[in-house]
């Protein structure tokens, strides 16, 4: 059981580690939890999330313990009890494999081969494992490294801190204890086939090859933007969050991290749209905390301006320092 629980524990860093890096533009307040209110609504809470960051790091957060103890309904991106599903964990399992004809050694060159292994030997306590990598299809091993470079990031900068889960996962777990109910707004199949069927093999592979290629010659730099990403955010600088992960325009030695519109649309701007009629089917009877990625809430298309458009009154829980 506890093997199973490391596996599904890793298969959700997967699933979630990468959906940072998308987001919806716009000015919103320094502020990461929010009310959410509405006339003859209960009052609701949308906090957002950092995947990987460790939860000592946000626990002190003004009023984020409160809005967890009033709500009744805990709502995540999806409802990590899925992950005890054999069947769903099975089907992810399956996406992440390759096809036979796209297997690593076929898909990359041996010098490409070459910086991979380097870059992997190179992390603390990696988290891949070493014995099923070459099974692993391209969009799942560029998936792991993401994962494992900023993991390698928090460790650097927060030695003191033993990394375990992130803050989605102990809001939920807390929930299951604490008999709260709780809802994701989508299903671990839909995340499985966004993260790992939504882009050919030929594409994947090639944005593996470029992830590589950057981590193995400018790993100073991607550690730095991931240390500033990780600090924007601990700072609650929701502002800086977005234009530093959105600025395409300046010079990078990794134009393989950027994100194109298309992807933009695909990761970001369809799923918020499509979370909001569950959220106000939500919000209408019950005091739910809300806790998802937090480059989900900023933008014109971002959860805030969804919900103000819905009649919603959405604003910061301010410090009372």
């Amino acid at each position: 059981m506890a093997e199973e629980f490391k596996k599904q524990r890793e298969v959700r860093f997967i699933i979630w580690s990468i959906l940072l890096t998308f987001i919806s533009i716009g000015p919103v307040n320094a502020q990461l939890l929010w009310k959410v209110s509405k006339e003859n609504h209960p009052d609701s809470f949308l906090f957002g999330t950092h995947h990987l960051i460790p939860n000592n790091l946000v626990k002190d957060i003004h009023g984020l313990e409160e809005a967890y103890q009033a709500s009744t309904l805990i709502i995540g991106e999806i409802d990590i009890n899925e992950m005890s599903d054999p069947s769903k964990v099975s089907y992810m399992s399956q996406a992440m494999i390759a096809p036979k004809d796209s297997t690593l050694t076929l898909i990359l060159n041996e010098v490409e081969l070459k910086h991979l292994n380097e870059v992997l030997q190179s992390f603390k306590d990696s988290q891949i494992p070493q014995e099923m990598l070459a099974l692993m299809n391209p969009a799942t091993i560029s998936t792991l490294l993401v994962t494992q470079i900023t993991m390698d990031v928090i460790k650097q900068d927060y030695p003191e801190d033993k990394y375990l889960i992130g803050i989605d996962f102990i809001f939920q777990q807390r929930a299951s204890q604490d008999k709260k109910e709780i809802k994701g707004l989508e299903t671990l199949k839909f995340q499985t086939d966004l993260l790992y069927k939504s882009t050919s093999i030929q594409e994947s592979a090639k944005q593996l090859m470029e992830s590589i290629q950057c981590i193995y010659s400018n790993r100073d730099y991607v550690e730095e933007q991931i240390r500033q990403m990780n600090q924007n955010y601990i700072k609650q600088n929701l502002n800086k969050l977005y234009v530093e992960s959105k600025d395409q325009s300046k010079d990078t030695p990794c134009p393989s991290f950027s994100i194109n519109e298309k992807d933009w649309k695909k990761m970001v701007d369809n799923r918020n749209q499509s979370w909001i009629p569950l959220l106000e089917q939500f919000l209408s009877s019950q005091t739910c905390f809300i806790a998802v990625g937090a480059l989900h809430l900023p933008g014109s298309k971002g959860v805030i301006n969804l919900l103000k458009e819905k009649g919603y009154t959405v604003e910061p829980i301010q410090s009372s320092k």
